[in-house]
C-alpha cells in the first residue's frame, strides 16, 4: 500500500482524536473509528484493504504483518495510554460458563477530563470516596 492511495484510517475514538493536525493536513482521508487501535490492523490485514490503514502501535504492525506508512501522527507527543489491572482477590469477578469452567470478568472504564490542574485528581477521587479498591 502507498499513502497517496489511502481513503480511509481505522483506529480507537480516542487515538483518531489524538491525531487532529495529521486528519487537517489530509482531508480527503475519512476517519473510521473501530473498537480498539490493534484490533484495526488486524481488519484491514484479513480484508486486505489496499485504500484503508489504522493508527495503531509499531507493536501491532509487528505482530499482525503490517508496515508503517507514517509515524509520529500524534498531536502531542507527550501523550500516552496507561493501562491498570485492578482486582479484588484471586477469586473476586469470576463466575461459571454453562460448563462449569470459572470465567473471568473484565471491567474497563473510559472517560476524558478537561486539560486543567487536578482533573484526573478529582475524577479519580470519586473512588476513594466510595472506597473503592483494587485489591
Amino acid at each position: 500500500m502507498r499513502f497517496r492511495d489511502l481513503r480511509q484510517v481505522y483506529s480507537h475514538p480516542v487515538a483518531l482524536n489524538q491525531c487532529l493536525k495529521f486528519f487537517a493536513r489530509y482531508p480527503a482521508i475519512e476517519r473510521v473509528p473501530f473498537y480498539d487501535t490493534a484490533g484495526s490492523v488486524k481488519t484491514i490485514l484479513q480484508e486486505k484493504r489496499s485504500d484503508a490503514a489504522a493508527i495503531a502501535s509499531a507493536v501491532a504492525a509487528e505482530i499482525y504483518g503490517g508496515h508503517i506508512l507514517r509515524r509520529s501522527l500524534e498531536d502531542d507527543r507527550r501523550n500516552f495510554t496507561r493501562f491498570f489491572l485492578l482486582r479484588r482477590s484471586a477469586d473476586a469477578g469470576r463466575s461459571l460458563t454453562a460448563a462449569g469452567r470459572a470465567r473471568e470478568w473484565k471491567t474497563s472504564l473510559v472517560f476524558s477530563t478537561r486539560n486543567i490542574p487536578g482533573a484526573l485528581f478529582r475524577a479519580m477521587s470519586a473512588f476513594s470516596l466510595r472506597d473503592i479498591k483494587p485489591d
